[in-house]
């Protein structure tokens, strides 16, 4: 499962590359451009309950082979045309958004599945390889594969993305069948439908505490992380290749993160929330306060580490608090509220840029996680087991 992630995650760090390439190619306007990044995460606002709901009821195995089939279908049918040169942006905008979907079945999915493949002891360690294999392949590896590939051809990445899914999809077939869920005594709380994925994290408080502080922390992070492109360079200077250097660092710290959530112990989950909501919420403020080459390292090291720290915990808390028949439908609810999070954290952040400054947002994004971490510790507090 874990191998399979790894080349799923990679075919995605070549596709975030591709795609936009592919989209400035095929039209000039900068609106259409944005249209095409925007189609694939759409797909997480329309149809996350409801791919929830479809994982619940159905074998795991079985709908993630077919997913990945039909990405490795429409990938393959899009590297044709683009080599033919029969692209549009229309072209573009469809894929973005059908892809979109096939990443939302996969990411719910894979979620839902991984409880059953291993021990509860070992599943902080097998979400912390989850979360690193897609740190390698969509920020480290990935992107950049993508852009050179794209360079020699443009068919080429999609080309090779599919072959990917391929490779995957092989993988996949050594993955055991494991029958539909059956709901557990005392599970039914969250009732049938693709809502039930919300009223369940409505009912149990460990849910509401993972949600809403995962949506706080995308929210806070979007907000100056979209900004850290005009940061880079008009505040510290960097050009294109020292922005990316930027980004690297901040995979690198990601990584170091995934190994360090991997030793958490599920019952100092507090401790650790707190820990990363401070940590990341005092580098902003000193990156604020003191732009420079230094102090921005450090500030994705610590970002990008923390994350990666918190997606592990939290990952795995989450499925130890979730019946196994509601996983798929809490996943893909909780991604969701989490995604909004972080377009709402975006919009306001580059709202209240245009008024005031992106530094004025890196120094109000540290102020809210630092003012916020007592409050993250709290909502932890005793809810460290599932209810």
């Amino acid at each position: 499962m874990i191998a399979a992630a790894a080349l799923s995650g990679l075919a995605d760090g070549i596709r975030v590359t591709a795609m936009p390439l592919l989209a400035a190619a095929s039209t000039g306007d900068p609106f259409w451009v944005s249209a095409a990044f925007v189609a694939g995460q759409v797909p997480w606002l329309l149809l996350g309950p409801t791919v929830g709901a479809l994982a619940d009821r159905t074998d795991r195995a079985r709908l993630l082979r077919r997913a990945t089939a039909a990405r490795v279908a429409l990938l393959t049918s899009l590297a044709v045309l683009t080599a033919t040169g029969t692209s549009s942006i229309g072209l573009v905008l469809a894929a973005s958004f059908v892809l979109g979907v096939g990443e939302v079945l996969s990411d719910t999915v894979t979620a839902a599945f991984l409880p059953s493949l291993v021990d509860d002891q070992h599943l902080e360690r097998a979400n912390g390889r989850l979360v690193a294999s897609e740190i390698v392949g969509n920020e480290l590896v990935g992107p950049a594969v993508g852009g050179m590939l794209f360079a020699v051809a443009a068919a080429l990445p999609f080309f090779t993305n599919a072959g990917l899914l391929t490779v995957a999809l092989v993988v996949l077939a050594t993955v055991p069948l494991v029958a539909r869920p059956t709901a557990s005594p005392g599970a039914g709380a969250g009732g049938d439908g693709p809502a039930a994925g919300w009223r369940s994290i409505r009912s149990r408080p460990l849910l509401r505490t993972i949600t809403w502080t995962s949506a706080l922390l995308a929210a806070v992070d979007a907000a100056w992380f979209a900004l850290l492109v005009l940061i880079a360079d008009e505040q510290i200077g960097l050009g294109a290749a020292g922005f990316g250097l930027l980004l690297a660092l901040g995979a690198v710290g990601g990584l170091a993160g995934a190994a360090l959530g991997e030793r958490l112990q599920p019952a100092r989950i507090r401790v650790s929330a707190g820990a990363i909501t401070a940590g990341m919420g005092l580098s902003l403020v000193v990156f604020a306060a003191a732009p420079a080459i230094v102090t921005g390292g450090l500030t994705v090291i610590v970002t990008s580490g923390g994350f990666a720290v918190w997606n592990v915990a939290v990952a795995s808390a989450r499925q130890r608090a979730t019946p196994t028949e509601l996983l798929g439908r809490v996943t893909a609810t909780f991604r969701t509220l989490v995604v909004i999070g972080g377009i709402g954290g975006a919009l306001v952040g580059g709202a209240v840029a245009s008024r005031t400054s992106p530094l004025a947002v890196v120094l109000a994004a540290g102020l809210v996680l630092l003012t916020a971490t007592p409050f993250v510790v709290r909502g932890f507090l005793h809810r460290t087991q599932p209810p």
